[in-house]
């Protein structure tokens, strides 16, 4: 679904059907050390879910603080929020996406990956706030758009518009017009021609939910101008802009983490 850094050049001679295949096709990556450390603190579940049942993870006790990792990523890839939040008497919990982590499964897309967000808050029954990085952030803002709730999210490095990582996607793949064309009606077909205006984070403008957006001067996969275009849209956001952290080092900056555990704790109404 979106671009990931280091991705090998593909073959000239790729077809739509194989970039369509490669397209929903997430990488997988093992997790850290750190991560194998936070994940055997975890109290670890399954929460029942279509296409496949969700790997879930919870640390702590208290109204509960929602993590949702991006494309490619993992439920503990934001794990450096759990113990300032835990400390703070919130429960945090987290999930492996469809085709990530240890949720089953080789291929996912947009609408598996709201489904399993809206999945997750229903059975949960009420969520506190939302942390989200990357695309997750984009699939927390549609869930949010059709229906789930939340007192306060945070976006880092999020995606404004599914047609750009398209772009940027097909010139990686280094697809022809041509192709790019026939990959576009091949995604289409399967997510509905809505799927852009849908996946538009700028549409999504009604929300009135306090917002803290954190996006990298140099992030090298989502450009950050991204989370301005956010920001110039939603009504009650607020944009931070980092240097030198990058798509995913922003995720274990000390000032990033305390920033938004600092906006989460604050009650007071904005």
């Amino acid at each position: 679904m979106i671009q990931q850094e280091n991705t090998a050049s593909t073959n000239d001679s790729l077809s739509a059907d194989q970039a369509f295949d490669k397209f929903f096709t997430p990488p997988k990556k093992s997790p850290t050390e750190q991560e194998q450390k936070l994940e055997e603190q975890a109290d670890i579940f399954t929460i029942p879910a279509k296409p496949v049942d969700l790997t879930a993870y919870s640390w702590g006790k208290g109204a509960t603080i929602l993590l949702v990792h991006g494309w490619g990523g993992r439920a503990t890839q934001l794990g450096s929020f759990v113990e300032p939040l835990v400390e703070l008497g919130y429960r945090v919990l987290a999930f492996d996406a469809p085709a990530h982590g240890k949720t089953a499964g080789t291929q996912t897309n947009g609408l598996e990956f709201v489904e399993a967000i809206k999945t997750v808050v229903k059975k949960e029954g009420s969520i506190d706030s939302i942390i989200a990085h990357s695309f997750g952030s984009t699939s927390t803002a549609v869930a949010l758009n059709e229906g789930i709730t939340a007192r306060k999210i945070v976006f880092l490095g999020a995606v404004c518009h599914l047609s750009i990582t398209f772009t940027i996607f097909s010139k990686s793949a280094k697809l022809t017009p041509e192709l790019e064309q026939e990959l576009r009606v091949l995604i289409e077909d399967k997510l509905g021609k809505d799927t852009w205006q849908r996946f538009s984070l700028d549409k999504i403008n009604n929300l009135k939910i306090p917002t803290l957006l954190f996006h990298d001067r140099n992030d090298r996969e989502i450009s950050y101008q991204e989370s301005v275009a956010i920001n110039e849209s939603w009504q009650d956001s607020q944009l931070i802009l980092t240097s030198r952290l990058g798509h995913r080092r922003i995720l274990n900056n000390e000032q990033v983490i305390q920033q938004t555990v600092n906006f989460i704790a604050d009650k007071q109404d904005k």
